[in-house]
């Protein structure tokens, strides 16, 4: 046993120990397992997986329920390339002829869908390999997040596609859907399309299979939430989520994109992506806490790391942290909607009800933002509107002037006063809708906001119907509305902190460090063993990270001398070579 002592006056330097592989020091990465992602991925191979002009479902059937009914019965919903229903035992599916194996299908195939059992996964991707199908989603489920022998099958699948030149979807996963092409590459409910599609300008990737699902039946019907397109990426086989988001930070129809991951599989490069984005990212990372972690790895066999540090790296390449799916949803909305926030975020709060507008000068304050103070000729105009009784402030309480001039006065009249002030950045507007006419002047409003430079958003509540077109209108506007006055708030000011990458200092370097003499000495000396702490700071040191100062002594007599040397206070720990 060897005392290791530290002076703890020193600066503190968190352990790189995460899975996130920041690490660009080439003999330490020779050194760990191999991945198995293909990292000679570009993001022009994504494309056929977005854009395919044909698509082969290898395990279509016919019976009604089933996954292979279903993905056929989805991508006749709006997909209008070629389609080719694959399984032996049928000579049509859905008026199609179906093939009985891929190799007969005539012509090129884009795409291949699969699901078939898991075992039986193999052949398939044998058969696209000589039929010459170089992309392929599996939404079959079975193989690593199920244990070792799962997690073989994977492997060999894995093996099968690298020789063949095919790129691999999942497994364990949803698919893909694109809201404003009506590409449904999955196998949820058709049942999805009946609420009404929502075309937005926000993208999703989702590393859960039926989440997606559940997420995207929710945001379409409860929430009226517009999407571009929804990624359900599963076990990450191969593609993985770098793959996806480079893809959409370049997709036209997508404005800014939101992630659920259970891991990260190449942290360097998605902090690369992260650093260099022009369009908002926002993550939600399951798997933080050691049950959550326990779960992912039987979910979607994924190892977390070091959550605290991820989120630390992420926050510093301008990714926003979310903690549930609502948040990471609105966030994602409200930056999109957001383009640009003025730093101080003076809000002028227009409400129907007084406590609303209590609760909303709450809110702002405690999220670091400020409640406008309205200027003298804005609580003049404004005294023109409301009873005289009623004194002309922030809030704004607009239920008094309901009686006497109707909601669509007090509001015209309210809002006409408040967005022409100087000492306001923010419109925090409430409607009530469903109860009193539905106000029919959004997309007025939005252009006087844009004209003179404010941010407006809203917060709604009433009748279920009502309120969902009301939200899908202005969605339509272009505002972020919101069902919570918190959630509204913690958009607002999220878009407040968010700072646009180009505008901000670059986190990763290009230039690839070379290691210095010394660290080669490191290197050498240790081969092959688990590194303990002394050992991983004496590298770090080597290539100028500062560390604490530290000592490896042999005995107590030892240690108490060189605490003196050092300087008190100082911290001791066990160390086993």
């Amino acid at each position: 046993m060897s005392y290791q002592l530290f002076s703890s006056r020193s600066s503190l330097v968190t352990h790189c120990s995460s899975l996130l592989e920041l690490t660009d020091f080439p003999n330490v990465v020779s050194r760990r397992p191999q991945a198995t992602h293909n990292f000679l991925s570009e993001r022009s191979s994504m494309k056929t997986f977005f854009n395919p002009a044909s698509i082969a479902v290898i395990g279509a059937t016919p019976r009604e329920g089933s996954l292979g009914s279903q993905i056929l019965t989805n991508l006749r919903y709006g997909y209008t390339g070629r389609l080719y229903p694959v399984n032996p035992n049928y000579a049509d599916i859905q008026t199609l002829p179906c093939y009985p194996a891929v190799e007969k299908i005539p012509g090129p195939v884009d795409l291949a869908i699969v699901i078939v059992p898991a075992p039986a996964v193999p052949e398939a991707l044998a058969a696209c390999g000589r039929k010459g199908i170089r992309r392929v989603i599996i939404e079959s489920a079975g193989f690593a997040e199920t244990g070792p022998e799962g997690r073989a099958l994977q492997n060999r699948c894995l093996a099968i596609a690298r020789k063949a030149g095919i790129r691999l979807w999942g497994p364990n996963c949803m698919g893909l859907v694109d809201i404003p092409k009506k590409f449904f590459f999955t196998f949820m409910h058709p049942n999805i399309h009946k609420d009404g599609l929502i075309e937005g300008r926000i993208s999703m990737v989702v590393q859960s299979g039926m989440l997606s699902a559940g997420f995207l039946a929710d945001l379409m019907s409860e929430r009226a939430v517009g999407i571009a397109k929804a990624c359900s990426i599963g076990n990450k086989m191969d593609i993985d989520e770098c793959d996806v988001l480079e893809y959409l930070l370049e997709d036209e129809q997508t404005d800014a994109v939101a992630l659920y991951l259970e891991s990260i599989v190449r942290g360097r490069k998605f902090l690369e992506l992260a650093d260099r984005a022009k369009k908002p990212i926002v993550l939600l990372k399951g798997g933080k806490s050691t049950a959550g972690a326990k779960a992912a790895l039987s979910h979607t066999s994924s190892l977390a790391g070091n959550a605290r540090l991820q989120d630390s790296l992420l926050s510093l390449a301008g990714v926003t942290i979310a903690q549930d799916f609502q948040q990471m949803m609105e966030i994602t909305r409200a930056l999109a909607m957001i383009k640009q926030t003025p730093p101080r975020c003076r809000t002028a709060i227009l409400t129907f009800s007084g406590g609303a507008g209590i609760l909303s000068c709450d809110l702002v304050e405690q999220q670091g933002l400020r409640v406008a103070d309205l200027s003298a000729s804005t609580k003049k105009e404004l005294a023109s509107v409301f009873p005289d009784w009623l004194p002309a402030s922030n809030p704004v309480d607009m239920f008094p002037a309901f009686a006497a001039r109707g909601a669509a006065a007090a509001y015209n009249g309210a809002f006409n006063a408040v967005v022409r002030d100087p000492r306001v950045d923010v419109i925090f507007l409430h409607f009530f809708v469903g109860f009193y006419p539905n106000y029919d002047r959004l997309r007025l409003f939005k252009e006087m906001a844009d004209r003179e430079g404010k941010v407006l958003i809203l917060w709604a509540i009433g009748r279920r119907d009502a309120l969902r077109a009301f939200k899908q209108e202005a969605q339509d506007c272009g505002i972020p509305v919101h069902g919570e006055l918190f959630r509204a708030v913690e958009c607002l000011a999220c878009a407040a902190r968010y700072t646009p990458r180009k505008n901000a200092p670059k986190l990763i370097s290009t230039r690839k460090p070379k290691l210095t003499s010394a660290a080669e000495k490191i290197l050498s000396a240790l081969p092959e063993r688990i590194w303990d702490e002394y050992d991983s700071k004496n590298l770090l040191k080597t290539c100028g990270i500062p560390v604490v100062q530290e000592k490896i002594l042999g005995s107590v007599a030892a240690a108490v001398a060189a605490a003196r040397q050092m300087g008190f206070p100082v911290v001791l720990k066990g160390l086993v070579k």
